[in-house]
């Protein structure tokens, strides 16, 4: 490290307050506002003022069992109009990785189509046996018809992947990846 005095270290935590709603249905982008101010490693030197805009991105791939989404933080605008590259992960509040939000697992899209024709599937068998006549080889037909639909529709919507909501305002943490020098941009210069 070449100048603790101007540098970010890696594994600090800064925090920040979300500004966008996120959900993970798609891959997007999203901010933050820093919400104190983030000292040099050595506590000497402000380097980040409070109010600093983060930008990120989340690529939405959530698999089921996950209740975590990822964003990397790609950059810092300083309320001086500083750019600092970042390419940083979130972090929760307690500095685990990933954040948390309101799962939709999708419950009734994955199965409830399936079973609404599993159902339909029965009434029509039960109807089947219970007639007599010529309709029960086309009322066999419709059943068999509908049990490979339910099927077909549970093979498509089983695997959907969950959905996570992040409200906008939540409290989080930028974990700084890599030590960051700063000494390109900032020089202290002394007061008289």
């Amino acid at each position: 490290m070449r100048n603790i005095d101007y540098s970010l270290i890696k594994g600090t935590k800064i925090p920040c307050t979300l500004e966008t709603t996120i959900i993970s249905e798609q891959r997007g982008f999203t901010s933050c506002i820093i919400n104190q101010d983030v000292y040099s490693g050595n506590a000497r030197v402000l380097l980040i003022e409070k109010g600093t805009k983060v930008t990120g991105e989340y690529n939405g791939s959530v698999k089921n069992g996950d209740r975590r989404l990822q964003i990397i933080w790609d950059r810092l605008i300083t309320p001086y109009d500083v750019v600092i590259q970042l390419d940083s992960p979130v972090a929760d509040r307690l500095g685990a990785s990933g954040i948390t939000g309101e799962v939709d697992n999708r419950w009734m899209t994955r199965i409830g189509s399936a079973l609404l024709v599993s159902l339909f599937s029965d009434a029509l068998e039960i109807t089947a046996d219970n007639s007599k006549s010529a309709e029960v080889i086309v009322d066999s037909g419709t059943a068999k018809t509908s049990q490979d639909l339910a099927k077909e529709i549970l093979d498509k919507n089983i695997n959907l992947s969950p959905i996570v909501y992040i409200k906008e305002g939540q409290m989080l943490n930028i974990y700084v990846a890599d030590d960051i020098d700063l000494s390109s941009i900032y020089r202290v210069q002394p007061t008289n």
